[in-house]
């Protein structure tokens, strides 16, 4: 399971790492940052490291100078920048950015799957950096020119809260969320009304009142701006001293901003307060993505089955919430 840590005990490899990429100063909007004045996240499998994040913290706003992944296709990427943007809301920051090359394209290509907005493009902003470092190369990948500066962010969620959000007359708002949250699953995978009705994809007001009708559901909302934003729940299951976590969507348009996790954190806490001793969920498990990133926060596989009505398999999942309860006290 991968773990990000402060990168002290890393830091002569981390520096030397960034040595040899970009050299020991890194030049963004015509300003040259030494990479060992700033702080810097490790992420760890085990005793393997994995990977860095280099960043600088000022006026309220987070940049990320550096990040490097030394494996493809784990994760690596994607859980520094989780990290990050947790630590940047802790910290009061309004944005996340980073500045990188037009011939970056795999860098290009990864923030914005990953949500980042890109909020500026810096014309031959290149000729500048080149004054402050000669070094910098005229051609990157492809052979294409490094000319300009492409700019991104994520608006962080530090003005969203969490509210109960109580079933019965928010029904059709609550369902409004799942509905779009989960349309993109059943793109993914091509379910429909017909092959999987019970699907949250599809789901009615009606329907989910009655799913969460049970006594001790708990059901929150994520409100950002006066808006709804995200949703997820809570199902006493047959277990004693265990939660169900159910219907956790966040708008398509909301995502890679930090609200999952927040209402993942959420609804931990509420269930530890309720004497639970473990959070259980149940996802399609061929979706790989989402299986890493309930296992970057903790969850651990238990089962897989299959179910008539269903045309996938169903992974069934849970996180300890004692030991988590430990870990953060």
């Amino acid at each position: 399971m991968l773990r990000i840590e402060d990168a002290a005990p890393y830091r002569g490899r981390i520096d030397e790492r960034i040595a040899q990429s970009w050299g020991e100063k890194i030049a963004t909007r015509g300003v040259l940052y030494d990479v060992r004045d700033y702080p810097c996240l490790a992420v760890l499998d085990g005793e393997e490291f994995l990977g860095y994040l280099l960043y600088r913290i000022e006026n309220g706003e987070c940049e990320i100078l550096a990040l490097e992944s030394f494996k493809q296709g784990r994760g690596v990427g994607s859980a520094l920048i989780e990290e990050m943007l947790k630590r940047a809301t802790e910290r009061g920051c309004g944005r996340v950015w980073l500045v990188t090359t037009n011939d970056n394209l795999h860098a290009i290509r990864f923030y914005q799957r990953f949500g980042f907005d890109l909020r500026a493009v810096h014309i031959r902003a290149l000729a500048l950096s080149r004054t402050l470092k000669p070094q910098i190369p005229l051609w990157g990948e492809e052979g294409l020119p490094i000319a300009h500066e492409f700019e991104f962010e994520i608006a962080l969620p530090e003005r969203a809260r969490l509210v109960s959000l109580p079933i019965g007359p928010n029904a059709e708002l609550a369902a409004g969320i799942v509905r779009r949250a989960f349309q993109t699953v059943a793109d993914a995978f091509q379910l429909t009304p017909q092959n999987c009705p019970s699907h949250p994809a599809f789901i009615t007001a009606e329907r989910l009142e009655k799913q969460l009708s049970a006594p001790n559901c708990q059901s929150l909302a994520l409100v950002f701006r006066g808006a709804a934003v995200g949703f997820a729940a809570l199902l006493p299951v047959k277990e004693e001293g265990a939660f169900e976590l159910t219907r956790l969507a966040v708008l398509p348009e909301k995502r890679h901003k930090g609200y999952g996790k927040m209402l993942l954190d959420a609804c931990a806490q509420r269930a530890r307060s309720l004497g639970a001793a473990k959070l259980c969920i149940g996802i399609i498990d061929e979706s790989e993505g989402l299986k890493n990133w309930y296992a970057a926060f903790g969850f651990v596989e238990t089962a897989k089955k299959r179910y008539d009505a269903l045309p996938f398999t169903v992974c069934e999942m849970e996180l300890d919430l004692l030991a988590k309860g430990e870990e953060k006290e």
